[in-house]
C-alpha cells in the first residue's frame, strides 16, 4: 500500500543520510562589575593659612585610589563653586589593578565676599572683621556607596603694624583702603610752664600787674 511505501522510504532516508537536528537555545550574558571605593578620604594641597582680598587661591583636591573614578566637588563657605573656578578633573591610573586617582583644582581671586563672620549673633557680628575666615571644602562621592569630605579654613590677613603704630581698622584691611578715621583728631601742643620766653594769660593778668607796680613804687618812696 501507499503507507508501507512511504514508511520504507523514510527508513531509507534515516539509514542513508545523517539527520542533523538544530535546537535554538537563548544565550544570557552576565556582566560582573567590581566596585572598589577609596580606602582614604580626599586630600587638599596648596592652601595658605591667611589670604587678603586680591590674593590668588590655588588649591588641589586629590582622591584616594578607586574603581571607577570618584566624583569631586568644591565648596566655599558651604556653597558649591562656580565652574569657572575649577581646573580639571584629571584622572590617573595607578597600580596593576587599574585603580584611578582623581584630582580637581580650584583657582580664583579672593574677595570680600569669600570671607564670612564667625557667627550670626549680634555681638559676634560687631566683632573685629579681621576674625573673618574662608572655608574651603572638597567632597568625594562614588555613587551611593561612598561619601567623604575634607575641609580647610583660611583667615583674613592681618598686617603686622610698625612699632608704636596702632593696628589699622579691619574694614580698611578687607577693603584694601588706608583712609584715616573721620573722628580722629590731632593732639594739641602744650607749651611748658617753665619756659621763660612763653607767657600766657593764665600766668599774668592786668590786676596782678597793677598791684606789682604799686608795691614797687611804695617801697621806693619809703627808701
Amino acid at each position: 500500500s501507499l503507507f508501507r511505501k512511504l514508511n520504507v522510504f523514510i527508513i531509507f532516508l534515516f539509514t542513508q543520510f545523517k539527520v542533523i537536528i538544530i535546537y535554538y537555545i537563548p544565550i544570557v550574558y552576565f556582566f560582573i562589575y567590581f566596585l572598589a571605593p577609596p580606602d582614604e578620604g580626599p586630600r587638599i594641597s596648596g592652601g595658605q593659612d591667611r589670604y587678603k582680598p586680591g590674593d590668588t587661591v590655588n588649591v588641589n583636591c586629590t582622591s584616594g585610589r578607586s574603581k571607577p573614578a570618584v566624583q569631586l566637588a568644591w565648596y566655599i563657605n558651604g556653597e558649591q563653586v562656580n565652574s569657572s573656578y575649577l581646573r580639571g578633573p584629571y584622572t590617573d591610573y595607578v597600580g596593576r589593578e587599574g585603580l584611578m586617582v582623581t584630582t580637581l583644582g580650584l583657582k580664583f581671586e579672593a574677595g570680600m565676599q569669600h570671607f564670612r563672620a564667625p557667627g550670626s549673633s549680634g555681638h559676634q557680628q560687631h566683632r573685629n572683621r579681621l576674625d573673618r575666615d574662608m572655608k574651603l571644602k572638597c567632597v568625594a562621592t562614588l555613587g551611593t556607596v561612598y561619601w567623604k569630605s575634607k575641609e580647610q579654613s583660611a583667615l583674613a590677613h592681618r598686617p603686622r603694624p610698625s612699632a608704636g603704630l596702632p593696628l589699622p581698622a579691619a574694614e580698611d584691611v578687607l577693603a584694601g583702603g588706608d583712609e584715616q578715621d573721620a573722628d580722629s583728631r590731632a593732639d594739641p601742643v602744650h607749651a611748658s610752664s617753665n619756659s621763660p620766653s612763653i607767657y600766657t594769660a593764665q600766668s599774668l593778668n592786668i590786676n596782678e600787674i597793677a598791684v606789682y607796680v604799686s608795691a614797687s613804687l611804695f617801697i621806693v618812696l619809703l627808701r
